[in-house]
C-alpha cells in the first residue's frame, strides 16, 4: 500500500474535486441494468451526487472544523493546508486516495452494479457500482426517492456484491432542472435488450 505525503494528498484532493464538480456534483444519474431476479429483466437506480458527499468518500480528516461542503470548495480552490491534513490510523485514507482520481469517471464508462453483501459492518451500503478494471467500488445507500454515495473502496466490486449485473445505459441531468435526460454511457452490444416498460416516461422519451 502506497502511503501519500500531505502535499501529495492535497494535490489529489484538488484534482479529484475538480473532476467531481465537473462530472458528478449536482447531477442525478439513471442507471439502467440487467437484473434476472426481477420479472421484467430490467431494473434501474436513481443516484444523486452532491458537493457534500465528496469529503466522506476521501477518507481524509481535516484539523480545521469545516462543513463537508466547505471542505469540498476548499479542495476545488486548492485552499487546503497540508499541515492540517490527517490520515486514519488504519490506512483506509491512503487506500481511498489511491483510487479517488477514478471516481468521477466511474458512471461514464463500462461498469457493473450489484446488491451489497454487507460484508463490512462499518459500511451501510445497499448496493455497489464498480469499474470493470476492478479498481474501485462505490457504495450507494437507498434513501427515499433518491440514492446517495456513502463509501469508496479500493477493492473490486466483485468482492462486495452478490452478482455482477451488466449496465445497459446511464442517463444524467442537473438536479432541480427541467432539462431532458442525456445519455452519458451506453453498452451498444446489449442496449437493445432493455425492457422500457419499467422506466419512467421521461427516460423513455430520452431513449428515442
Amino acid at each position: 500500500m502506497k502511503k501519500f505525503t500531505r502535499d501529495e494528498t492535497v494535490k489529489i484532493l484538488h484534482e479529484s474535486s475538480i473532476a467531481y464538480r465537473e462530472k458528478l456534483a449536482g447531477r442525478v444519474f439513471a442507471v439502467i441494468y440487467q437484473d434476472s431476479s426481477v420479472r421484467a429483466g430490467t431494473a434501474w437506480k436513481r443516484i444523486v451526487f452532491s458537493e457534500s458527499n465528496f469529503a466522506h468518500l476521501t477518507g481524509v480528516c481535516y484539523a480545521e472544523q469545516v462543513t463537508p461542503k466547505v471542505f469540498f470548495q476548499m479542495c476545488c480552490n486548492n485552499r487546503l493546508s497540508p499541515t492540517k491534513v490527517r490520515f486514519r490510523k488504519d490506512g483506509v485514507t491512503h487506500l481511498k486516495l489511491a483510487v479517488l482520481s477514478y471516481l468521477a469517471e466511474v458512471l461514464y464508462h463500462k461498469f457493473w452494479i450489484g446488491i451489497s453483501l454487507h460484508n463490512d459492518v462499518y459500511i451501510n451500503a445497499d448496493y455497489f457500482v464498480g469499474d470493470t478494471k476492478n479498481r474501485l467500488s462505490l457504495g450507494i445507500r437507498q434513501t427515499g426517492n433518491k440514492d446517495v454515495p456513502v463509501s469508496l473502496k479500493n477493492q473490486s466490486v466483485r468482492d462486495n456484491v452478490d452478482v455482477l449485473r451488466k449496465v445497459y445505459a446511464v442517463y444524467s441531468k442537473r438536479v432541480g432542472t427541467k432539462e431532458a435526460w442525456a445519455c452519458v454511457y451506453v453498452d451498444e452490444k446489449i442496449v437493445h435488450e432493455i425492457n422500457q416498460d419499467v422506466l419512467p416516461q421521461d427516460i423513455r422519451d430520452a431513449m428515442k
